[in-house]
């Protein structure tokens, strides 16, 4: 079996480029080596993370939660972030949590802070801070 990883990962640039150019073989290339794709590099269409995000890839879900969260489109992304968020990074937890304060998602932030899940950093004193303020009169 070492032969094989070996082999696998001299080829990981190849899966890369290839998957870069037809992406529409980027789940294929996830079931050969889920470690050729790197999802920070690619562009995939929606639709191609929403595969690999069902074949639990939390960084097809995560991308597809930053992109639900940039087109403002805060219920699409919570479907995405919200399952996978203990399976993301730390940087992407942060990451993350600072576009849900950016976007005024206190609810979402207040559920992550009451659950002990928002990660320690600008968001989490966001949300204390918010926690402090008195309610803004009608």
């Amino acid at each position: 079996m070492g032969f094989v990883s070996s082999s696998v990962s001299r080829f990981i640039p190849a899966y890369a480029f290839y998957a870069n150019t037809t992406p529409s073989q980027a789940t294929a290339i996830y079931h050969l080596a889920p470690s050729a794709i790197n999802l920070q590099h690619l562009v995939l269409r929606n639709s191609q993370l929403r595969q690999l995000a069902k074949l639990n890839d939390s960084n097809a879900a995560y991308q597809l939660a930053l992109r639900f969260l940039q087109q403002l489109d805060y219920n699409a992304a919570k479907l995405w972030w919200q399952p996978y968020f203990a399976k993301f990074t730390s940087a992407q937890q942060q990451t993350l949590a600072e576009q849900l304060v950016r976007a005024n998602q206190w609810l979402d932030i207040s559920y992550l802070g009451k659950a002990g899940k928002l990660p320690d950093g600008d968001a989490k004193q966001a949300w204390l801070l918010q926690q402090q303020m008195p309610p803004a009169p009608n």
